[in-house]
């Protein structure tokens, strides 16, 4: 049986999983007061409760990653999540009063700012679904757009344009993605919040770029990087937005690392071997994923 881990919030659906799973062993167990727990459960809550609880648990994963962007995912995650949350006329008093509680939270903790908008904005998929991006916070997040591709440096849209070319003549071939425990690819979970443009053809970047109907799948970093011959300094604003990472995980997954390498038998380790330990236990991770 897995057991709940206070600093993991998901550890909860974690061990209500696996109560379902084994539920049928655990009754043939003879202690007494887990059978008291046993009959006192009601099986169709705790199966109601799982369903919610996995569409967070969901989310915490895109968020998360460390092997791709995450941060125009935010809005959406955020609007899937509220969807989800809904009461629904079936739904029983218990799973009524966790559904309130959880969009409680989420309105509490789960702020967005410009710099959200400005990332959905950035995704083509989402750019112009006003149900993730209003009118008002669409036309601020495209004045920021504007103002930070006038500050782009020429020398950085020349990088783009020559990173671009070599890509075009080498291009790489990635490895089948694996399929993780729980499935988090990004039209699986958006559903209908992805959409394709349509909007009237103008004429700087940011307009072309507006009213295109290109395709792009779950990699959007190999989109503009496909594109920025098209959209120069646009593709440059991008280049620097989109691996803003959305969470604070990937940081803390590396203080936990660092954390269990130098511990107490260890500390006399010298910065350059802590790097070198750090770099090949990250190699190790994204080899395995």
């Amino acid at each position: 049986m897995k057991q709940v881990v206070s600093t993991q919030w998901n550890s909860s659906l974690f061990m209500m999983k696996s109560i379902m799973d084994n539920l049928s062993q655990l009754k043939t167990v003879t202690d007494r007061t887990l059978q008291k727990h046993l009959i006192d459960l009601n099986e169709e809550i705790l199966a109601q409760t799982v369903q919610v609880l996995e569409h967070l648990d969901v989310a915490t994963r895109l968020l998360s990653s460390d092997q791709k962007p995450t941060l125009h995912l935010v809005i959406a995650v955020r609007v899937s999540l509220m969807n989800n949350l809904d009461v629904c006329e079936d739904d029983c008093e218990a799973i009524t009063s966790l559904k309130m509680t959880l969009t409680q939270l989420l309105d509490k903790h789960y702020v967005v700012n410009d710099l959200h908008y400005v990332a959905a904005i950035l995704d083509p998929r989402l750019k112009n679904n006003e149900n993730l991006v209003p009118a008002v916070q669409k036309q601020r997040a495209i004045t920021s757009i504007r103002s930070m591709m006038s500050e782009v440096p020429v020398a950085f849209v020349e990088e783009t344009r020559s990173s671009t070319r070599v890509d075009a003549e080498t291009p790489i071939q990635p490895p089948p993605a694996k399929k993780s425990k729980t499935d988090t690819t990004d039209s699986n979970f958006f559903g209908t919040l992805y959409q394709r443009s349509q909007v009237a053809a103008t004429e700087d970047e940011v307009d072309r770029y507006m009213q295109c109907q290109d395709v792009c799948d779950d990699d959007i970093i190999q989109f503009w990087r496909s594109n920025s011959a098209k959209w120069p300094k646009l593709a440059a604003v991008a280049r620097t937005i989109l691996p803003i990472p959305a969470t604070e995980t990937s940081s803390g997954r590396v203080f936990s690392t660092a954390g269990r390498i130098l511990e107490e038998r260890r500390t006399q380790l010298s910065a350059e071997a802590v790097d070198n330990l750090m770099f090949l236990h990250g190699l190790s991770t994204h080899r395995r994923k």
